[in-house]
């Protein structure tokens, strides 16, 4: 048997969790540009995550304002897989938002009720979460088992009764392209039962090899297994300040050092990053994050300090800082890669002399030679140039 555990709107549980005068009210949790995260409050509303702040407040405008924290709620759900790990050692983490999905895989039991009771209890009385719980025999069945019943309730399917519980639900919960959604409309297709009782030979002669697996999704069929989770390597920086600094000059400054402390992290591993993320916390209790997508995974230091202070020029706040962590994600291997020949172009120097420390701390000095020239009246090119040890930078 699996289970599913499903947290809608996780980000606004969360937050209801650390305050409980929130309950029921509308939230909308932003990055002071765009919306975020919502509670189920506010998607009533047609609000969606990456609508502008501005014109989600005008749909909803009796809704709370609340800054995103993305570094706690992937605190919390860490917590939750936690909790799941001692009741099985498959725990699969499928998404944190909208809705927080995770299944559990936990082999053949005689009672899954009490089994699903005892789970819920103890995620509840663990991390302050209200599940809603899904068991059923494959991970599609128990996906919608857990989104089909409230926060704090269990569905449990056994075999006997999986076809008929989903016979009934529309068939946009498979994963559908706009086409063959288009189709199954067309021919009058509602439902999954409606696949499930075609034929599967008419089915692929219908709508070709694609649509055998949401034949057997329909049929309650997933032969996907549960996946380990394995956290994201990541390599973090954090400075708490005695008492908060609100000039951008000194921010800037220990952003520099941080960014240098960053980069000696990655070259001890030999990695770069293409995720860099800038993290304040605030004299008011709230919270300020960045996230930028690098074109060219780096992990030079001058490359860092450069992105941390381009970062920082953006904050608007208007209290002082308590705390900074800078932090990359995406991690991969330093490999690097040939650079165009015979081009002086300042950006290509630049990039070249950033990976050179990375590259000789690696490989050491004796792997890398430098033209130099002795006679620059030869004839062939080998006579007019030497290649000599490359020296300290």
């Amino acid at each position: 048997m699996i289970a599913c555990v499903r947290i809608p709107y996780f980000a606004a549980a969360v937050e209801h969790r650390e305050d409980p005068l929130l309950a029921n009210l509308p939230l909308l949790i932003h990055d002071h540009e765009r919306i975020w995260a919502v509670s189920r409050e506010t998607a009533k509303r047609q609000i969606t995550p990456g609508l502008p702040l501005r014109q989600a407040q005008d749909l909803c405008p009796q809704a709370r304002l609340i800054p995103t924290r993305p570094i706690y709620y992937q605190q919390m759900a860490n917590r939750l897989l936690a909790v799941l790990a001692n009741f099985s050692g498959l725990v699969e983490l499928e998404q944190t938002q909208p809705a927080l999905l995770s299944y559990l895989e936990l082999g053949r039991l005689n009672n899954l009720e009490e089994t699903a009771k005892e789970l819920g209890r103890t995620i509840r009385q663990q991390t302050g979460l209200n599940p809603a719980l899904g068991l059923a025999s494959a991970k599609f069945t128990t996906q919608m088992a857990a989104a089909s019943t409230l926060p704090g309730r269990a569905l449990v399917l056994p075999p006997e009764r999986e076809l008929s519980f989903l016979a009934p639900l529309p068939i946009q919960h498979l994963p559908l392209d706009e086409g063959l959604a288009r189709r199954f409309d067309q021919l009058g297709l509602r439902t999954l039962g409606q696949l499930a009782a075609l034929p599967l030979g008419a089915t692929l002669a219908q709508f070709g090899a694609r649509s055998r697996s949401l034949h057997e999704l329909a049929r309650g069929y997933d032969p996907r297994p549960v996946l380990n989770f394995s956290p994201p390597i990541e390599e973090q920086i954090t400075r708490h300040f005695e008492e908060p600094i609100s000039d951008r000059l000194i921010l800037q400054t220990i952003s520099r050092t941080m960014a240098g402390e960053l980069a000696s992290r990655l070259q001890a591993i030999g990695q770069v990053g293409r995720r860099f993320h800038l993290y304040l916390k605030l004299e008011d209790c709230g919270e300020w994050v960045k996230v930028l997508h690098l074109p060219q995974p780096t992990g030079a230091a001058e490359r860092l300090a450069e992105i941390s202070n381009s970062l920082l020029e953006r904050v608007q706040v208007y209290c002082g800082i308590v705390a900074m962590t800078v932090t990359m994600t995406d991690l991969s291997t330093n490999y690097g890669y040939q650079l165009d020949l015979f081009v002086h172009q300042t950006r290509q120097e630049n990039f070249l002399r950033d990976l050179l420390p990375n590259l000789l701390a690696r490989f050491g000095p004796s792997s890398f030679f430098q033209p130099a020239v002795i006679n620059p009246l030869a004839y062939l090119p080998e006579h007019r140039f030497q290649l000599q040890p490359f020296g300290s930078l």
